[in-house]
């Protein structure tokens, strides 16, 4: 038993210095490596959680801003919508107008139309002598552009018109616009025409006005009619002497070219070798 005890105790004092030097291992890695490493760990995870606090955070004030986001564009819709209905039913109410002032206009229209028709009617049974240009132009011949031009130049005079802004002529312009006619037929200008006229409108003034108008128009008439024959003379005999060849040697490109190989004169009577 004694001996067991003494072993034991040598056991002990054996073991003692390995135990003093786990513990002062024990001591030294605590302090020198576990708390430090302790802190780091600490550090990091306050650091960590600091972090996943800071997203959860910055998460939720960005959902916030989602949600603000999403209640103004909420807001803008239905702003535009409202903007828009408000254009589309001022436009609808610009058409209905627009609809309701063409409908109105053209009712009015329609009414004077009828009015200026039943006036039409009523001036054509009171006065058959009255008649439209359309009328006018199919009893004499005469287009109704010219009969227009007619009235500007004053050879016809203005005609009444009625609440339609048309024309109406009597006979008297009927006979004045046929007189014109006639007179152009035989080749008067338009100021023979208005003196013979004038000379028409005043039967008291002698005749022998109209006389020499129809005289010195006469003497035109036969000047024209003599440099006709001669200009008829003179295209007979080119055609006569034109052999047929080649263009080089046709007479009547040649007397085209040089008016002194004309057999006579067709300038208003006066010879060719005499103007040469």
């Amino acid at each position: 038993m004694e001996q067991i005890f003494t072993s034991l105790r040598e056991i002990l004092v054996l073991a003692l210095p390995a135990f003093f030097l786990v513990l002062l291992l024990h001591f030294y890695l605590k302090k020198v490596l576990f708390l430090p490493m302790e802190r780091v760990l600490e550090e990091r995870r306050r650091r960590t959680e600091g972090s996943v606090a800071g997203s959860e955070e910055a998460v939720r004030a960005a959902e916030v801003k989602l949600q603000d986001y999403e209640r103004r564009l909420a807001e803008a819709r239905a702003l535009i919508y409202q903007d828009n209905e408000a254009a589309r039913k001022q436009l609808a109410d610009q058409q209905a107008a627009a609809l309701a002032e063409a409908r109105s206009t053209s009712a009015a229209r329609v009414a004077e139309a009828r009015a200026a028709i039943s006036e039409e009617s009523a001036n054509a049974r009171a006065s058959p002598s009255l008649r439209t240009i359309g009328k006018l132009a199919a009893a004499t011949g005469v287009k109704v552009p010219t009969i227009r031009f007619y009235e500007q130049i004053g050879l016809l005079p203005a005609p009444p018109r009625t609440a339609s802004d048309r024309r109406l002529y009597d006979d008297i312009a009927l006979r004045r616009l046929s007189f014109i006619r006639h007179s152009r037929q035989l080749g008067f200008d338009l100021d023979s025409i208005r003196s013979l006229l004038d000379l028409s409108d005043h039967p008291d003034r002698p005749c022998g006005e109209a006389n020499v108008i129809a005289e010195r128009h006469l003497a035109d008439v036969t000047a024209k009619i003599t440099q006709l024959q001669a200009l008829s003379t003179e295209l007979s005999r080119m055609t006569a002497e034109c052999a047929g060849g080649r263009v080089s040697a046709c007479k009547v490109i040649e007397v085209l070219h040089n008016h002194g190989l004309c057999a006579q004169g067709h300038d208003g009577g006066t010879s060719a070798s005499a103007t040469a």
